[in-house]
This record gives C-alpha cells, sequence and structure tokens, in this order.
C-alpha cells in the first residue's frame, strides 16, 4: 500500500516547475500546492512590483505564503492524501539570498513541513530564456534570474544540503518533454511512496 507523501518542485524559472508540479500530482493522484497559495496570491503584483528591491520585506511576505502552504500540506497528508507543491522553502530563501538578504531559517526550519521528495529542475540557459521570453507576463524577476542565473544556482545547490529539504532529486529538464520528466521522476521517487 502507498503512503501518501509530499513532493515539492523547484528550480529556476523556466525549467518546467509548473508543469511538470501539475502532471506529478495528476500521476499521484495528489493535490496541486502553489506558493503563494490561491488565497495569497492577490497582493503579489503588489507586494513584486512595490517591494521589489526590498528583500527583506519580500521574504517575509513569501515566507507567509510557505507556512500557510505548509498547513494545508499537513492537512491533507493527515487526511490520507499526497500533494505536490509549486515552489516552497527553497525558493524563499533562494530569492532572499539572491538579493543579499540572509534570512534567519529557524522558524522556518521548525514550523513548516518538510517534504519526502524536494525535486529540483534544471535547463539550459537558452531553453529557460526561450521558454521565459515565451509567456504572456514576463517580470523584472523572471529578467533578474535569467541575468543571474549561476549565482542563482549556486544559491540553491548550497541550500538544498539542509535536511528540512527532504530527499533531493535532480532532473535537467533540457532535452526531456514535461511526461518524459515526470515518468524519470516518478521512477526515482518510487522507493519513497511505499509503507
Amino acid at each position: 500500500m502507498l503512503k501518501p507523501i509530499f513532493v515539492v518542485v523547484e528550480g529556476l524559472d523556466g525549467v518546467g516547475k509548473s508543469t511538470v508540479a501539475d502532471l506529478l500530482a495528476t500521476s499521484l493522484k495528489a493535490e496541486l500546492l502553489t506558493t503563494p497559495p490561491k488565497e495569497l496570491s492577490a497582493v503579489r503584483d503588489t507586494i513584486d512590483s512595490n517591494l521589489a528591491d526590498i528583500y527583506p520585506a519580500r521574504f517575509y511576505y513569501y515566507a507567509s505564503t510557505v507556512l500557510r502552504a505548509s498547513v494545508r500540506a499537513q492537512e491533507l497528508l493527515l487526511g490520507g492524501r499526497s500533494d505536490v507543491m509549486d515552489r516552497y522553502l527553497a525558493s524563499t530563501i533562494a530569492y532572499a539570498r539572491l538579493g543579499g538578504f540572509e534570512p534567519c531559517r529557524d522558524a522556518l526550519e521548525r514550523d513548516c513541513l518538510t517534504p519526502d521528495v524536494t525535486l529540483f529542475l534544471t535547463a539550459g540557459a537558452d531553453v529557460r530564456d526561450q521558454r521565459i521570453r515565451g509567456r504572456d507576463k514576463t517580470t523584472r524577476i523572471d529578467r533578474d534570474s535569467l541575468e543571474r542565473a549561476d549565482r542563482l544556482c549556486t544559491i540553491y545547490q548550497a541550500e538544498l544540503q539542509q535536511e528540512y529539504h527532504g530527499r533531493v532529486i535532480s532532473i535537467d529538464t533540457t532535452e526531456l518533454a514535461p511526461k518524459e520528466v515526470v515518468e524519470l521522476a516518478m521512477g526515482m521517487m518510487q522507493e519513497v511512496a511505499v509503507c
């Protein structure tokens, strides 16, 4: 019998996180969660545009959305249902650090549910650039993540060494279709999902 699991999908902008998270949730018969959750996303554009250069303020907004999403993930698991989260704690910390803000992790580590698996997706710079520029809406944060991709990737990789991210699985999506990424991830996660 399979136990419910909590899977987080992380990575730089343009690696296919949202598409993979959606397909993975379907494959696992899990609920798809996002940060920020829908009930807290109404102010996201306002936060990002008005506090773009005030990284501590943006961090605290995103940290609060992660905490809310963590509570929902716990509720689902207690109810016997798996959940897949599109972005979580690693993104929140990585983007804060990219802006030069070093967040205190203690409270987040204590209060956030540790995922069973964090799926870290990567993709080549050209692929990421093409995907981001092909979006209906490209934000300053999207452009910043393209320009500072090497630094952001280094921050992510250091952050994902922390135990509170669970088991980390990295997959390069550059030459894979989203369904292939999900199939690969499902095979790699198989041992985690078994009682």
